[in-house]
């Protein structure tokens, strides 16, 4: 019941993205005018890690149009629309190697499944043969999260805190320590973000520590872990 759900909310965003086919042809015209595309969604950073047997995908983008999943759970799945005006077979691949399909029959719409034990790291979807169709850019890497441990009031009238990053582990299907990794932590005066500190996480418990000095304008405060080869960071508001 909650996959059929989700897919219909997937739906009802794609109509009101202005993805869904319109009126009339104008899915036929636009894949005439710039080649048709396949448009991937899942579940936006603040829907949360997602839960249940197969949620949403986590998915952020890049301004390049790079489409980076982030996986938290056994199983997810994205929804994938085709643009293009007949049926076919979109497909990935991570250099020579064919990663995966999805083909596309009665319905401009289709399920993708994710799974944690897949390859990591960016593929490319590329169209129908016999279409001019453009290829699409994916990177899947598993997800990180930051969450608090202590906050301590020091006697200078500031504030240390300590906090956790996490990242999904296939083998343990679940979050945990991330050790060694870095940390940007930046903090909000007003409407405007800068960088407070530069750290890094203890190796065995994937925690770090952050001061704001007394007087410091920091209304709130924001950390990233490092992007590496099998993870993504994100930018994930520290709450005590």
């Amino acid at each position: 019941m909650r996959q059929r759900v989700a897919a219909g909310l997937f739906v009802v965003a794609f109509a009101m993205a202005g993805v869904a086919a319109g009126h009339g042809n104008a899915v036929q015209d636009r894949a005439e005018a710039k080649g048709c595309e396949l448009l991937l969604e899942g579940a936006p950073p603040e829907a949360g890690r997602g839960s249940g047997e197969e949620p949403p995908l986590m998915v952020t983008r890049e301004a390049s149009g790079l489409v980076k999943g982030h996986v938290f759970t056994p199983a997810a799945f994205l929804m994938a629309k085709s643009t293009c005006p007949a049926a076919g077979m979109w497909e990935s691949w991570q250099g020579s190697q064919h990663l995966d399909g999805v083909e596309f029959v009665e319905s401009d719409l289709a399920k993708v499944h994710v799974y944690d034990g897949d390859p990591l790291g960016r593929r490319t979807w590329r169209g129908p043969q016999g279409v001019e169709a453009q290829p699409v850019d994916m990177d899947i890497r598993l997800g990180t999260d930051i969450q608090p441990v202590a906050s301590i009031p020091q006697e200078d009238g500031g504030v240390e805190s300590t906090y956790v990053v996490l990242k999904y582990s296939p083998d343990d299907k679940g979050l945990v320590p991330y050790g060694g990794v870095g940390v940007t932590v930046e903090k909000r005066c007003g409407e405007n973000w800068s960088e407070l500190a530069k750290t890094g996480t203890d190796a065995e418990r994937g925690e770090f520590t952050v001061a704001v000095p007394a007087g410091e304008c920091a209304e709130e405060l924001r950390a990233t872990a490092d992007d590496a080869d099998d993870t993504w960071g994100r930018p994930i508001i520290l709450t005590n």
